[in-house]
C-alpha cells in the first residue's frame, strides 16, 4: 500500500512540475495537445525537473500523510484531481500566475461530467489538494531554473515522439506474424510502440529480429488478457477493450484500461484480490513487450504484495514467479534482469520456507540455482566461480534432503543432473588438476541420475541426464589424451541412445540438442583422427551444424543460434588448418560465422562473452596466415591483431584480468610474427 501511495503522490507532483514547466518551454500555450505534452513530459522528465519533483515530492507525501481522516484511496484519488485539474500556460496567465487562483482552477474542473461519482469533491480531498498543490505550484511560479532542460531541441523531440506515437496501426497480430511482407515504415513504428526509441538507427535484420522476439510476447499477453475473461462478471466489456487496445498495439492505453480493472478488482478479498494479482502480472507483461523490465518487476510485486493480506503462501509464490519471469527475460533479452531475479530469489527464500511446502520449495531453490549457473557463465573470473560454488551448495543440499524420500527420486536425479552441469561448466574455468576432479564428479552425478530415472516414465530427465554425461565426457577427454578416444567413444554411445529414443516430428528440440552435441563429439574425435578419417569426421560435424541451424531462428532464438554458430566455426577452422586448397575458404567461412556471433553478442551477450568470440577471431586470422595457400599473410596478421585488442578491451571491461594477459601475451607473439614477414 505504501508503494502505491507513493508513486501516485509522486506521479501528481510529476504533473504539477511539469504543467509550470510549460510556461519557460518551447511549444503549445493552449489547446488540448498541451495537456498530451505535459503528460509526455511528466512521464519521461529532463533531469533538472526530475531534481525539483523529487525535493517537491518528499515536502507533499509529509502534507499527506499529516491528513488522517481520508478515505482508503486518497492516493489515486489525488492524482485523478491533478489529471483533471492539469492548466494550460494560458490558463495560468489568465490566473496571474497565482498560486491559489491556478488550485481553485483546478478544482473548478471537477464537474459532474469528470466526476460522476463526485468521489474528487469530498471535502477532505479538496483540503489535501490546496495543501499540498498551492505550495507546490507557489514554489514552481517562483522559480525557473529547473526548466532549464526543456530545451527547444527537448520540446522538439517530445512532440515528434508524441506525434508518432499517436500513429495508428491495425492488423497487429496479422503484421508480427508476416513481418517479411511489412514495409520499413511499418516496421520502425512496430518496434516503437514495443519501446525500441530509436528503430531507424537499427538495421533491418536488427528489426526484425527484435520484432520476431516481441510477436511471441504479444501472444501470450493475448492469452493472458483472455484467460482473463469472464472472470470479472461485469467487466467483460472492458477487458474487450483491453484486448482491441492490444490489437492495435496501444500498449499505454490497454495498460489504462489493466490499472482500471486492477482498482476494481480490490473490492473485496480473496477472490477479486487473486484476480488483481492476475491483472498486474498481464500489465507486467505489458511492460516486457515494452521493453521494460523494472515496470514489469514493479508490476510483479505489486501482485505478489496483493495478496500477502489473504495468503503469505501465495505471496512467496508470487514473488519467486516474478524472479522466474525476469530470470526468463534476461536469458532472451541480457541486460541486468538474471542479476535481478537472484537478488528477488535470495529475498523471497528464507521467508518462504516457513510457508511453502518442502516439495515446492526444493523446486523454488533449484529455479534459484539454475539463475545462479546463468548468470556465472556471463562472468568473468573470480565472480563466476562464486556463482557456480553458490549453484553446486544448493544442488547438494537438495540431494541430501532427498537422500532418503524415495517418492522424490525424480527430483534428486534433476538435481543430481543439474550439479553435474554445474561442476563441468565451472571445470572450463579451472586449470587442469582441478579440472578433471570436477569433471569426475559429474560424470558420477549424470551416472547416478541415468541409474535413478526410466527412460520411459521420466523421459525428458533421462535426455537431459545422457546428454549431460556426454557434454562431460568430452570435456575429460580433452584432458586426458591417453583415454580421450574410449572417453568420446562413451560420449557417442550416450547421445546414440538419446537418438535411438527421440525423433524431429515427436520432440524437435530434445532432437536438435542431440544433434548439436553429436556434432561437438565428432569435431573432438577428429582432432585425434588423421587424412580422410579426421576430415570425414568434420564433414560430419558440419553437416549436423548445418541441420541444427536450419531448425533454429536467429531472431527468435539468438543465443542458442549464436552458440551453435560458434561451434560451427571452431569445426570450419580445424578444416581449414588441415591446409589444402580448401583450407582458406574454409578459414574464411569461420570468420563469417564468428562476426555474426559478434553482433548477436553485442545485443545480447556479456563482455565476457564477447572477449571470447573476439580472440577466436583473431585465432582464425592467425592460422589463415600460416597457411601455404594464404597470399596476403600480413593482411591475415593485423586483421589477428585488430580482434586482440578488442579482446583486450573487452576482458578489461569484463573484469577478466587472467585472460586479458593471455590475450597481451597473444599480441607480443603476433607482432612478432609481422616483424618477420612485413
Amino acid at each position: 500500500m505504501f508503494n502505491r501511495q507513493a508513486n501516485n503522490i509522486a506521479n501528481a507532483v510529476r504533473l504539477l512540475v511539469a504543467m509550470s514547466g510549460m510556461l519557460s518551454a518551447p511549444g503549445l500555450k493552449s489547446g488540448l495537445g498541451v495537456f498530451d505534452t505535459i503528460r509526455k513530459v511528466a512521464a519521461r522528465p529532463p533531469k533538472s525537473l526530475t531534481t525539483m519533483a523529487d525535493e517537491l515530492d518528499r515536502a507533499a507525501r509529509t502534507v499527506f500523510d499529516s491528513f488522517r481522516e481520508l478515505p482508503v484511496d486518497a492516493d489515486i484519488r489525488f492524482v485523478q484531481m491533478v489529471e483533471i485539474g492539469l492548466l494550460t500556460p494560458a490558463e495560468i496567465t489568465e490566473a496571474g500566475m497565482d498560486a491559489e487562483a491556478c488550485a481553485g482552477a483546478m478544482l473548478a474542473k471537477l464537474k459532474d461530467e469528470t466526476d460522476p461519482s463526485r468521489e474528487l469533491r469530498h471535502a477532505g480531498m479538496q483540503s489535501v489538494f490546496r495543501a499540498i498543490v498551492e505550495p507546490t505550484l507557489g514554489r514552481l511560479f517562483r522559480t525557473k531554473e529547473y526548466a532549464a532542460d526543456l530545451t527547444p531541441a527537448f520540446m522538439t523531440d517530445m512532440l515528434q515522439t508524441a506525434r508518432r506515437s499517436e500513429d495508428k496501426l491495425d492488423n497487429v497480430a496479422e503484421r508480427l506474424d508476416d513481418l517479411e511482407e511489412q514495409t520499413r515504415g511499418t516496421l520502425d513504428l512496430l518496434a516503437y510502440h514495443f519501446g525500441q526509441k530509436d528503430p531507424e538507427a537499427m538495421s533491418l535484420q536488427d528489426v526484425r529480429g527484435f520484432l520476431n522476439k516481441k510477436a511471441q510476447d504479444y501472444h501470450a499477453l493475448k492469452e493472458e488478457v483472455e484467460a482473463l475473461r469472464g472472470t470479472l462478471a461485469s467487466e467483460d466489456d472492458a477487458f474487450a477493450d483491453v484486448d482491441k487496445a492490444i490489437e492495435r498495439l496501444d500498449l499505454d492505453e490497454a495498460n489504462r484500461l489493466l490499472s482500471d480493472l486492477r482498482e476494481t478488482a480490490t473490492a473485496s478479498l480473496q477472490a477479486p484480490l487473486e484476480r488483481n494479482a492476475r491483472i498486474l502480472e498481464a500489465q507486467a507483461r505489458v511492460a516486457f513487450l515494452k521493453g521494460d523490465p523494472a515496470s514489469a518487476k514493479q508490476r510483479l510485486l505489486m501482485a505478489a504484495d496483493s495478496l500477502a493480506v489473504v495468503s503469505e503462501e501465495a505471496y512467496h509464490r508470487k514473488r519467486f514467479n516474478a524472479a522466474r519471469l525476469l530470470h526468463e527475460h534476461g536469458l532472451s533479452y541480457g541486460g541486468d534482469a538474471i542479476a535481478q531475479a537472484i537478488e528477488l530469489a535470495e529475498e523471497t527464500l528464507p521467508a518462504a520456507m516457513e510457508t511453502v511446502p518442502t516439495a515446492e520449495l526444493l523446486v523454488m531453490h533449484h529455479a534459484y540455482a539454475a539463475m545462479l549457473e546463468n548468470q556465472g557463465r556471463r562472468l568473468a573470473e573470480p565472480d563466476a566461480s562464486q556463482c557456480f560454488d553458490r549453484a553446486a551448495q544448493i544442488h547438494e543440499l537438495i540431494i541430501q534432503t532427498l537422500a532418503m524420500d524415495h517418492g522424490n527420486e525424480p527430483i534428486r536425479a534433476a538435481a543430481l543432473t543439474s550439479l553435474a552441469g554445474v561442476l563441468t561448466e565451472k571445470a572450463r574455468r579451472q586449470p587442469r588438476e582441478s579440472a578433471y576432479a570436477l569433471l569426475q564428479r559429474a560424470q558420477s552425478c549424470h551416472e547416478e541420475a541415468i541409474q535413478i530415472l526410466d527412460p520411459k516414465e521420466d523421459r525428458g530427465n533421462w535426455i537431459s541426464a545422457k546428454s549431460g554425461l556426454a557434454a562431460t565426457l568430452r570435456h575429460l577427454s580433452g584432458l586426458d589424451p591417453e583415454a580421450s578416444p574410449k572417453l568420446l567413444d562413451a560420449a557417442a554411445t550416450a547421445l546414440n541412445d538419446i537418438d535411438s529414443t527421440v525423433s524431429r516430428e515427436e520432440d524437435p528440440e530434445a532432437w536438435r540438442i542431440n544433434l548439436y552435441n553429436l556434432a561437438n563429439i565428432y569435431a573432438q574425435q577428429a582432432e585425434h583422427a588423421d587424412g580422410s578419417d579426421r576430415r570425414g569426421l568434420l564433414t560430419a560435424a558440419l553437416q549436423n551444424y548445418g541441420k541444427v541451424l536450419d531448425a533454429l531462428s536467429p531472431g527468435k532464438q539468438p543465443v542458442t543460434w549464436a552458440s551453435t554458430l560458434f561451434a560451427r566455426a571452431l569445426c570450419l577452422s580445424q578444416m581449414g588448418a588441415m591446409g589444402g586448397e580448401d583450407g582458406l575458404s574454409a578459414m574464411t567461412a569461420a570468420v563469417s560465422d564468428l562476426l555474426d556471433v559478434y553482433e548477436v553478442q553485442t545485443r545480447v551477450g556479456s563482455t565476457f562473452e564477447t572477449g571470447a568470440t573476439l580472440r577466436t577471431l583473431a585465432t582464425v586470422h592467425e592460422n589463415s596466415a600460416a597457411l601455404e595457400i594464404c597470399t596476403d599473410p600480413v593482411c591475415e596478421l593485423e586483421k589477428a591483431a585488430h580482434f586482440l585488442e578488442l579482446a583486450h578491451q573487452s576482458f578489461l571491461e569484463a573484469g577478466a584480468e587472467q585472460d586479458a594477459l593471455e590475450i597481451a601475451a597473444a599480441q607480443e607473439r603476433v607482432a612478432e610474427k609481422l616483424s618477420k614477414v612485413s
